[in-house]
């Protein structure tokens, strides 16, 4: 869904409008958050199961890794091999969904080779939601993690006005604005 579209502008917007309105008022801010991780999962959904998938994926993996380095932070072995694994994952991942087609064409062209293109996916943000939560984990890494639950990490890691664009943000300061309301 794009931003300058009517359905994005008449009906999506203002119904999380509205539903934020009615979370607040009736379930204080916890519900608000959780309205607005709602409904930047269900902006990503709209781009398709698959891309929700990964994007799902990415955020459950990040989201435990990033309390696995945090909880053993004090384990001066541990905690660097968790943060250098879960980097590399999300390079891995960022790298076959982005990169693997273009790999395909320099062994083609560099070889002769006549490799076909794979069809892949290209989930819209990947780069975007897999630098910030790298930054996450490297926030863990270095004691600065601010946990929270798994509702305010959706709103950090794929906030619909966000997820597609960025700006890229630390975890702990948007987890402490979401925070700052309680």
């Amino acid at each position: 869904m794009v931003f300058s579209s009517y359905q994005f502008i008449f009906i999506f917007l203002p119904l999380t409008y509205l539903a934020f309105l009615l979370a607040f008022r009736f379930a204080g801010w916890r519900g608000a958050v959780h309205v607005l991780a709602a409904a930047s999962l269900a902006f990503y959904a709209m781009q398709g199961w698959k891309l929700f998938a990964i994007l799902m994926g990415s955020l459950a993996f990040n989201f435990v890794m990033s309390r696995r380095i945090a909880d053993r932070q004090d384990d001066q072995a541990t905690a660097p091999r968790l943060m250098l694994s879960g980097i590399a994952v999300n390079l891995a991942l960022l790298g076959y969904l982005k990169y693997t087609n273009f790999f395909i064409d320099v062994v083609n062209q560099a070889a002769g080779a006549g490799f076909a293109h794979i069809d892949l996916l290209m989930p819209v943000g990947v780069s975007f939601y897999t630098f910030i939560q790298i930054g996450c984990l490297i926030d863990a890494y270095n004691g600065q993690l601010v946990r929270g639950n798994f509702s305010r990490y959706v709103v950090f890691g794929a906030f619909f006005p966000c997820v597609t664009a960025g700006p890229l943000v630390l975890q702990r300061e948007i987890m402490q604005q979401l925070d700052g309301r309680e």
